[in-house]
This record gives structure tokens, C-alpha cells and sequence, in this order.
């Protein structure tokens, strides 16, 4: 029986990522059992879910929001004992485990009970040495372990190129057995055709939202300048402490703070808007070397997009020569932008080059049926 075992301490409600790759996976016909070990969502978002039998997804504690410490403790505890049980139980040939945080199961089942797994490795994020070394005690020592795995790994993959390029440096002496690009693309069932722009021109924002590590405040001042032109509005269901009375103060009549939505639920909702923003302000590496998920969905979705130039890694998509536009802009500059004239589609051609999962997880899929 052909099992594969994928480990996300995280609920998968809030990674897209991680659903179009189960989804994906769901639908080939090699693997007899798959086996998702997650945790649950502290936020109302309705649980990501298959009708596929050959799919069992274990959620193991909460992740994510607030909780006391012995909670938290608790919590990280249950996740991993049970998940190893899990692997012992389950004795799958392979295993694909997302992030460092989820790699202990993974490094104690292969080094210690199943020499023979198979292990494959993805990045949603960039974690800088100094981050590791700063931040989580229990993060920093699973990366310690997860090191002695790298060099056996059948496959280890960050979301582009300059991901993993600071990544192999960052990682030296050790070597990556099998280093890959997967990015982050939206299926295909979600290409629309490009809508009309109109008056008043629709902005979208969909995501995490935050005052200092967005440029949440400059856009939002550009678009109360814009009144009579310019609408947006902002699906979160992850805001940090501050946003709500800052937009209260605002009072933006073309501002619309909204609750956030499910993944499968943004189709529907983002092709009645003509531009879709990235907000990220490249507070850290992983930012300024982030190609979002979101640029891809807006633009299957037939929205242009406007992105920070800060962005380092998203800088290569940008294109104004044909629609949906991809364009770079400097958010402390705004007052320069005629929103009219940014849109106008005048001159161009209908694009030709769209970003799908189905295509991007092809490698992954060819390397784990190649046992």
C-alpha cells in the first residue's frame, strides 16, 4: 500500500499553499493513502476539507492567535508525540513535512525507526540565521536536528530562487541533496478574463493586515485622496491590534474593512474588482525576497496589480505592456499616482502567461512516484 504522510503545524486554513498541494496530490491516482497532520484554527474560517476517501487529515491542537503559555506548551507537546505515533502507525515510505517547525516527527521517524523514508522538504518562508538564532528556542533546535536531513532529503524546495539561494549559504557546509523552486501559484479553475475598469476604479486587498509591517497607512491616504475615483476594499481576518481603530479614525467612505474570506470562496469575489494590492514594506528578508501568493491569484483572476518596490523578488514579474498590468510602485511616492492613467489599458495586448499549481507541483509529484 502506497502511503505518503504530510506534517503542517499550522492549520491548513490559513496556507493556501499547502491545500492546492494536498488537492493536487488527492487527485493522482499512486498513492492508496495520504495522510495530513495539521492543527486546528483559532479563526472562523470554515475547515479545508476533500471528498476524496483516500484523504485523512488529523488536526492535532490549535496553532496561531493567543494563548497562555502552558496552553502553547501543551499544545506544541500533543502535536508532535501523537504525530510521531501517527508516522510509527501509518509506517509510510514517504514523508513531506512544511517548515521547519514541522520537521521533529519527520527527523526522530527516519533517523530512528525507518532509515528507508523518503523525505521531501518545503519552505513557505525565509528564516534568516539571525532569526533562528533570535527567535524560538524550540524553532531554532528543530533546525539544528533538521540539518542532518538535508543531505538524505529527496527533495527540499523554497517558494523562487533567491529563497533558496540565501538558504544553501546560509545552511553551509551542509549540502542539499535535491534543491527546488515550487512556488505559489492558484489553480486553474480560477483563470477569468480581465472585467472592464470602470469609475470608481475597484481596489482589493486580501491578506494579513498590519500598520508596520505594511504600507497600510500610505495606500490608505492615497485612496482617501482619490475619493471620488477610487474604492477599496480589505478582506482580513488577521489584523493586528491596531487597524480597526486606525480606519474608524480614517472614517474613508471608499474604505471598506471586511471580514476575511476562505480560499475557495476568492474566485467569486475578487473578478468584481479591477486591482489587486500587495502591501509588504520588506521589513525583513523574507519580504523584500517574496514573490506573494496574491500577485498570482489577482492576475488569474484578471486584476492588475500594484506591488511595493521593495520587493526585490517580485520585481521580475512586473510587466505594463500587457493586461492584467504587474506594476511596481513606490508607496511613499503616491501622491504621483493618477490612478485613471495606471490603469488604462489603451495600446495593450491580453497577456498570454498565467501562474497554475496543477503545473507547478508537476516535479514534486514526478519525484515522489518515482520510489
Amino acid at each position: 500500500m502506497k502511503k505518503l504522510v504530510i506534517l503542517h503545524f499550522g492549520p491548513l486554513e490559513w496556507y493556501p499553499p499547502v491545500q492546492n498541494v494536498v488537492q493536487v496530490l488527492a487527485g493522482e491516482p499512486f498513492f492508496d493513502r495520504i495522510v495530513v497532520i495539521t492543527t486546528h484554527s483559532q479563526s472562523y474560517l470554515p475547515l479545508f476539507s476533500l471528498s476524496s476517501e483516500r484523504v485523512v487529515i488529523h488536526r492535532l491542537g490549535y496553532s496561531g492567535g493567543r494563548m497562555n503559555k502552558l496552553k502553547r506548551l501543551f499544545y506544541y507537546g500533543w502535536f508532535y508525540l501523537v504525530s510521531l505515533w501517527l508516522l510509527l502507525k501509518t509506517r509510510p515510505a514517504q514523508v513531506l513535512y512544511f517548515e521547519t517547525l514541522s520537521s521533529w516527527p519527520a527527523y526522530i521517524y527516519k533517523r530512528f525507526f525507518f532509515r528507508n523514508c523518503r523525505i521531501f522538504i518545503h519552505y513557505h518562508e525565509y528564516v534568516t540565521p539571525q532569526e533562528y538564532n533570535r527567535g524560538m528556542k524550540l524553532l531554532s533546535y528543530f533546525h539544528r536536528l533538521e540539518q542532518w536531513l538535508y543531505p538524505q532529503a529527496v527533495w527540499v524546495s523554497h517558494t523562487n530562487t533567491d529563497r533558496m539561494n540565501f538558504f544553501k549559504q546560509d545552511i553551509a557546509p551542509v549540502k542539499i541533496g535535491q534543491s527546488n523552486i515550487l512556488p505559489n501559484y492558484p489553480p486553474k479553475s480560477w483563470l477569468s478574463p480581465p472585467r472592464e475598469t470602470g469609475r470608481p476604479l475597484k481596489f482589493v486587498y486580501v491578506g494579513a493586515l498590519s500598520l508596520d509591517t505594511m504600507f497600510t497607512r500610505e495606500f490608505a491616504r492615497w485612496v482617501v485622496r482619490w475619493k471620488d475615483q477610487v474604492q477599496w476594499d480589505i478582506y482580513s481576518y488577521n489584523k493586528s491590534a491596531d487597524i480597526d481603530g486606525y480606519f474608524r479614525q480614517l472614517n474613508a467612505v471608499n474604505i471598506s474593512l471586511l471580514p476575511g474570506v476562505s480560499y475557495q470562496s476568492l474566485p467569486a469575489i475578487l473578478i468584481k474588482y479591477d486591482v489587486g494590492v500587495i502591501l509588504y514594506n520588506g521589513h525583513i528578508a523574507n519580504y523584500v525576497y517574496n514573490v506573494p501568493n496574491k500577485l498570482f491569484e489577482y492576475v488569474a483572476c484578471g486584476l492588475d496589480v500594484w506591488f511595493p518596490q521593495q520587493l526585490v523578488s517580485t520585481l521580475p514579474y512586473q510587466t505594463q505592456s500587457s493586461y492584467p498590468q504587474i506594476i511596481p510602485l513606490d508607496f511613499l511616492s503616491l501622491d504621483e499616482i493618477d490612478p485613471q492613467k495606471l490603469s488604462n489599458r489603451q495600446g495593450l495586448s491580453s497577456r498570454q502567461d498565467y501562474y497554475f499549481c496543477e503545473e507547478a507541483i508537476k516535479p514534486l509529484i514526478q519525484k515522489l512516484i518515482s520510489a
